[in-house]
This record gives C-alpha cells, structure tokens and sequence, in this order.
C-alpha cells in the first residue's frame, strides 16, 4: 500500500526510523494541499488550491499502515485519505482533521494544550513498545512536551525503549 509522508515522518527526520524497513521513499509532490506547523513540534497537511506539499511515498505492509493510523491519530487529529500525487498515482495520505487541529484557522472545539499532551504521550508509547525511539527523537519531543510521565525506561543502542 503506498502512503504520502511529510513532516517528522520523512528520510532524515525524527520519526523516519519507523519506516526504514519499508525501503528506500520516492519523492513526490501532491498538489492542492500545503502544509501548515504547530507549536508541537509536527507539521498537519490542508486543502489548499493552487498550492502543493512535497514528500516522500513508501510501500508499507497492512500492519505498518495500522501502525502509522494509531500515531497520526486517525479520525481524531487526522484522516487517512486516499489523493492523487502529480502524475496520478493514488496514494493514502494524513489529512488534518480540520476540526482537532490546533492552529487550523476554521477551528471549532480545539483541544486544549493538555489534549494535546495526551496524544502525544499515547502516540511516543505506541513507538516504545514497538521498535523504540531514536535517542535524539526522544530528546527533541521530551524539549517540546514534557515526557516525564512517562516511566520505566531504558536507553538501548541508542535508542528509548519500555524496560
């Protein structure tokens, strides 16, 4: 199944190790969608004519695309959608959910700071449990949200991991 990444997800950022197994990314580019920053630390895609986001697509198995719906919290802060890259090829894609996105200038209910927190604890635990976080990973969102509820765990390789 290929799916359209931008952002922490990309070869050289911060949550790319997650995807390695899935092979080398081809760079592509979506048109009519651009990219916006939180103050969180990821980036969320928008509707957007006229504009286009650049990015990177992999070829992930169900079980990764499972993965990927639980830490882009799915339904929630975003939607999986399915969009076609410049020359056609569809491909899924995290689209923000135009209501839980914090900043998203047509807001209605957004989370507060505390929400957020949340869901980015649940989504850091899901990657411990899994193949753990690149040390550096973990240090640039312990500086961004405080992780320190967090508990019971081990550097390994250079990696954070559940003891």
């Amino acid at each position: 199944m290929l799916v359209f990444v931008y952002g922490t997800l990309m070869k050289g950022n911060r949550l790319h190790g997650h995807l390695k197994e899935c092979g080398e990314p081809v760079r592509y580019r979506l048109n009519g969608f651009t990219l916006h920053s939180t103050d969180y630390g990821f980036p969320y895609m928008v509707p957007c004519q006229g504009a286009h986001v650049n990015g990177e697509v992999y070829d992930v198995s169900d079980e990764k695309l499972s993965w990927l719906d639980k830490i882009e919290r799915e339904g929630e802060l975003y939607n999986r959608v399915i969009v076609d890259t410049f020359d056609g090829v569809p491909v899924h894609a995290y689209v923000a959910n135009q209501i839980q996105v914090p900043g998203y200038s047509d807001w209605k209910d957004q989370p507060g700071p505390e929400t957020i927190k949340e869901w980015v604890i649940e989504a850091v635990e899901i990657m411990l449990e899994d193949d753990g976080i690149d040390l550096s990973a973990w240090e640039i969102l312990n500086d961004a949200i405080d992780l320190s509820d967090i508990s019971d765990l081990e550097e390994r390789n250079g990696r954070m991991y559940f003891a």
